[in-house]
């Protein structure tokens, strides 16, 4: 069933995705290697069903504009009156317009994949549903090491999130 195969193929997406994302030191001169970031987000997820989400992030570059991420989370989905446990994994590829800080905020956009979990609930079993996601976003000036970020997006319904990301050493 497509619904059973979809966590796996976006666990095989994913690990493809960090897998191919590290670029030789020859590939960039002058900069150091880049590393993978980390992100945490807070999401309110409004569709057929209302999601608060709390969720990690991985995300590789794949050159100066283009970063790729892979993001698990969980947390309360209301449907009606009642709440259920809801879990999702997101594969985005995001477009920076600007990477290398030379404006105070950096806009962004991007696309992906999301396979979003309502757990059980009413004599009903858990349920896992594919989207196809699209983001917008901006990021602020990084401090203190954290590089914050507000994000709207379509994909299971309405997203919005507020985003902090590990602060890369050159560039956003």
């Amino acid at each position: 069933m497509i619904t059973r195969a979809l966590p796996r193929a976006l666990g095989g997406g994913a690990t493809l995705l960090l897998a191919a994302a590290t670029a030789l030191p020859a590939q960039r001169p002058g900069l150091p290697p880049n590393r993978p970031q980390l992100e945490a987000r807070g999401d309110v997820i409004a569709g057929r069903a209302t999601a608060v989400q709390g969720a990690l992030g991985l995300i590789a570059p794949f050159g100066s504009y283009v970063r790729g991420g892979l993001v698990v989370g969980g947390g309360p989905v209301s449907l009606g009156s009642e709440t259920r446990a809801s879990a999702r994994a997101d594969v985005v590829v995001r477009f920076l317009l600007d990477p290398f800080l030379e404006r105070r905020w950096g806009p962004y956009g991007g696309a992906g994949v999301s396979a979003m979990y309502t757990g059980a609930g009413g004599g009903e079993g858990g349920d896992w549903r594919g989207y196809l996601m699209a983001v917008a976003g901006v990021e602020g000036p990084p401090t203190r090491g954290v590089l914050p970020a507000l994000e709207v997006g379509l994909g299971g319904g309405t997203r919005i999130g507020v985003v902090l990301r590990k602060a890369r050493a050159l560039g956003r």
